[in-house]
């Protein structure tokens, strides 16, 4: 098990509380360039498990801070339910973000070829083309970028997490999709392309 494995399990143990509320968590950010560190990176803890010496991060501050700094985050919501997709936009805006929405497969394509987005949250199951022939077509096309993409599926089976991992994307959600781990990863996607 890595580092980012390790980081990655410490915070699904944190953010999965008991309450369901997002917690302050552990996680690996470092800040590039002279910039000085978000207040949500200044605090170090050490992680019990690995005894490494991680920030202490609350994601409310990250996206705070982001939203405050004026820094623009494009963000593509890959997703054929049209009740899915609705949510999803509502939830980013009430974030503090807003989104374009791709329908299918072919759109989302087409999207990443006429604008560089900082996070895609691809539907893996859509009609036209599956979100596997999107990331195929990213590759192949060299459109992928520094884009944080964030699979996302209905039908959670183990090893799709792994698997959507060695296909392109770096993070992974199952859906239905909560507000809370909505902003949990797109805080992360915000410190990985920091």
């Amino acid at each position: 098990m890595d580092c980012h494995d390790l980081i990655q399990n410490r915070l699904n143990d944190l953010i999965h509380s008991r309450d369901g509320e997002t917690r302050d968590t552990d996680f690996a950010g470092q800040k590039k360039s002279g910039e000085a560190a978000p207040p949500a990176l200044r605090e170090k803890t050490v992680d019990p498990a690995s005894n490494i010496m991680l920030p202490r991060i609350n994601f409310d501050q990250v996206i705070q801070y982001h939203i405050d700094s004026n820094k623009n985050l494009a963000i593509l919501v890959s997703e054929d339910d049209l009740i899915n997709q609705k949510f999803l936009e509502v939830a980013i805006l009430k974030i503090g973000f807003t989104c374009d929405l791709a329908g299918d497969g072919r759109e989302t394509l087409d999207m990443m070829r006429r604008k560089r987005y900082d996070i895609l949250f691809l539907d893996m199951q859509m009609p036209v083309m599956n979100g596997e022939e999107v990331l195929a077509s990213l590759r192949r096309e060299n459109l992928i970028g520094s884009t944080y993409i964030i699979a996302q599926t209905a039908y959670s089976m183990k090893g799709d997490r792994e698997k959507y991992l060695s296909l392109g994307c770096r993070s992974y959600i199952s859906k239905p999709v909560h507000g809370n781990m909505l902003k949990l990863k797109i805080a992360e996607a915000i410190l990985a392309l920091s």
